[in-house]
């Protein structure tokens, strides 16, 4: 990362907090959207051009419906987005205003074609709040906006993780989040976990406010099942081998 701090890129950190690192460094920045393309009697349509614009870029992607009518796009860097449809004999339908943050699982609401010509569209530019449908996760999102315009002291992102519930201050990376150590937290910049392995509570590279995009704190992973286990080792001291010294 220090190499691209210094070139003044724009940076998405993820924040994790878990009860075990294994499930935390199987979190990643990316996210992903999903669709599905019916007619106008839900009847899904197969073979659908799907286009997928980021509008902050410029850059476009493109997928075909499958059998069952649906298309879906990974991996995705967080930005805003817009989908545009198009299948023969169907007019052309657009929906705007997409937001994808890190780590998003986006189940976008039915795109219904109507019949008409491919020259003539529909565009959809509010359909209320998209909702995460394939992911249990709790936490918070800052926009790179808020993380500047927030008073910080000292101007570190560190001190957002007090606008997320559940967060209490205790020193080190984030706190203690749902009563857990604050050396069980991981911190990820553009994917890449920045966390100082030597103590487990300091940051490998300090970012810059003006360089973040977006700020995303999770605080919970894995599910609602209730896993433990209980355990005791012993070893009886009769049963040791004597050893050398006792036999001289």
């Amino acid at each position: 990362m220090p190499h691209r701090m210094l070139r003044g890129c724009v940076s998405r950190l993820l924040f994790i907090l878990s009860l075990t690192s294994a499930v935390a460094l199987a979190q990643q920045s990316s996210g992903s959207i999903r669709g599905i393309v019916k007619d106008g009697q839900g009847a899904v349509i197969a073979g659908a051009k799907v286009r997928l614009v980021d509008v902050a870029q410029g850059d476009n992607r493109e997928a075909t419906t499958n059998s069952e009518g649906v298309f879906f796009f990974n991996p995705l860097k967080p930005s805003l987005y817009k989908v545009l449809v198009e299948a023969a004999g169907f007019k052309k339908t657009e929906r705007d205003e997409i937001r994808v943050s890190a780590n998003d699982r986006l189940d976008l609401p039915d795109f219904l074609l109507s019949v008409g010509a491919i020259t003539d569209s529909v565009t959809v530019e509010s359909s209320g709040v998209i909702l995460q449908t394939r992911g249990a996760e709790k936490g918070g999102v800052l926009t790179g906006n808020q993380v500047i315009n927030l008073a910080l002291n000292g101007r570190s992102f560190l001190d957002l993780t007090r606008t997320v519930p559940a967060v209490v201050p205790t020193g080190g990376i984030g706190g203690s989040v749902n009563g857990n150590r604050n050396n069980q937290n991981n911190l990820m910049v553009d994917g890449i976990t920045n966390i100082d392995t030597g103590s487990n509570g300091g940051q490998l590279a300090t970012m810059n406010i003006d360089q973040i995009a977006e700020f995303k704190m999770l605080t919970n992973s894995g599910t609602r099942d209730l896993h433990g286990t209980r355990y005791l080792f012993h070893r009886h001291e009769g049963l040791n081998a004597n050893n050398w010294r006792n036999n001289l």
